[in-house]
């Protein structure tokens, strides 16, 4: 298991891809905050906001629909922005039909996850480029 600042390095030699090492830091622990005033429904904004790191962090909210009992998610609203941020707000019309009683069943199969990353970028020596994603995420119950 990590915590947070650990650096955290990981290599290939050799294979279809060819030599890669990277390496970065695991990031802080993802805190949301006012999660219980959330509201899922269709005409009504939705801001999901979480305690900023003071690093080069980003956050990455993944919003979906439960139909089928877990089979898939109908509808996917997928949000990146910088940590520094402390919000994202999902443009209306996406919650409008994230929201839409048609696209989910119990609603209980799935939940919404939102990570906080941080990736390193290099290049193998064949010329694949590669990230290693470092993640710390938090999950978030809504259903409309």
């Amino acid at each position: 298991s990590t915590k947070a600042g650990d650096a955290i390095s990981a290599m290939a030699a050799g294979g279809a891809i060819g030599d890669v090492s990277a390496a970065a830091t695991q990031p802080a622990a993802l805190e949301l905050v006012g999660t219980d005033a959330l509201t899922l429904a269709v005409g009504t904004p939705l801001t999901i906001r979480w305690t900023p790191a003071q690093d080069d962090t980003r956050v990455r909210l993944s919003l979906g629909a439960d139909l089928g009992h877990a089979q898939y998610r109908s509808y996917v609203v997928e949000c990146d922005a910088p940590d520094a941020a402390g919000e994202v707000t999902i443009p209306q019309a996406f919650v409008d039909e994230l929201a839409d009683p048609t696209n989910w069943s119990c609603g209980d199969c799935f939940s919404h996850e939102v990570a906080r990353y941080r990736v390193a970028r290099t290049t193998s020596s064949t010329g694949v480029d590669v990230e290693l994603r470092l993640m710390a995420t938090a999950s978030l119950y809504l259903t409309p």
